[in-house]
């Protein structure tokens, strides 16, 4: 049973970038939604208008795949800022190697050629292996970010859908006592 309480007008879709406001947004008026409904006399069960609830989740939906954007570009970006460190590498080390295959062909430097040619190369390997290590803390941090911003957004839906339930009188799926003997949701 709904109430007849008359629906809100969706606000316009947030610009590119405030998906994860949005996101929090929509959930804290879902669970203000629910926190505020009419209960039912006698019972945990409440009353919320069907279309009012409806609204707030597919606005919700809507804003998900801007979150997915937003974590696919990160992938993009940092596969990017792979892709240039692995050519400055190949580029500083061809340098390298050059300069090195230069400096040996000298008659009277080839030993110190040599020398100074390791070191490049030497050097060269180790600011690409710095550059690389720079770029994964990077790669990793941002994904770290969309992780935690991933698993908020999951925690609340799972709360919200769970007081939902348990004012519905209902078991939340995924609860004790929805799994099977084999440990499985039935």
């Amino acid at each position: 049973m709904t109430e007849t309480n008359t629906p809100q007008p969706a606000p316009a879709p947030a610009p590119r970038g405030e998906h994860r406001a949005e996101l929090i947004a929509l959930l804290n008026e879902v669970a203000e939604l629910v926190a505020n409904a009419r209960s039912m006399p006698m019972s945990s069960s409440v009353l919320v208008n069907r279309e009012e609830i409806s609204g707030l989740v597919n606005r919700a939906q809507e804003a998900l795949p801007g979150e997915l954007a937003t974590a696919d570009t990160i992938l993009a970006d940092a596969d990017e800022v792979l892709r240039k460190a692995h050519e400055e590498k190949t580029a500083i080390v061809a340098a390298a190697q050059l300069e090195a295959a230069e400096l040996v062909s000298r008659e009277k430097v080839v030993i110190k050629a040599q020398e100074e040619a390791e070191k490049i190369v030497s050097d060269a390997k180790a600011e690409a292996r710095k550059l690389a290590q720079s770029t994964d803390d990077w790669c990793d941090r941002r994904l770290a970010e969309v992780e935690i911003d991933a698993e908020a957004f999951v925690k609340q839906v799972r709360a919200g859908r769970a007081r939902l339930a348990e004012r519905m009188g209902q078991v939340p799926p995924g609860t004790a006592e929805h799994l099977g003997d084999d440990g499985s949701i039935e």
